[in-house]
């Protein structure tokens, strides 16, 4: 996955490389999702338990974030609250699916829940078949 940090309350702009792994529980009804790369020089991680309708999230931080998850045609729309100094921000990740080996997501926060603001932007692709 590599993408930008667009200048926002979260921090400033900066570069994103990092390795994504997705693995099925045995009976297919969860998946795990790790993270694990660089926002410019900063090491960030992230383990996730995907179901059908939310996400429980796991930050190298401590932070915990569910995450109402949809999914339409080739898009799939997470969102969920994160606090930033002590204030619930709103949050929310589009991500189109271009075919079953790349995708593209933005993610936008709001403090409001009118006005969105983009601070990440992403691109994946799949280097190895199996999940």
């Amino acid at each position: 996955m590599q993408g930008r940090q667009f200048e926002s309350i979260f921090g400033p702009a900066a570069r994103i490389n990092a390795r994504e792994t997705f693995e099925w529980l045995e009976g297919h009804h969860f998946m795990i999702h790790q993270v694990n790369g660089q926002v410019d020089d900063h090491l960030m991680g992230c383990v996730e338990v995907i179901g059908t309708e939310r996400i429980n999230s796991f930050y190298d931080d401590g932070r915990k974030i569910i995450w109402a998850s949809s999914f339409e045609e080739q898009t799939w729309i997470i969102s969920g609250w994160r606090i930033h100094e002590h204030t619930p921000i709103q949050v929310r990740c589009t991500t189109h699916f271009a075919d079953d080996r790349h995708r593209h997501a933005v993610w936008e926060l709001s403090t409001d829940g009118i006005s969105w603001q983009q601070f990440w932007e992403v691109a994946a692709w799949k280097v190895k078949d199996g999940v």
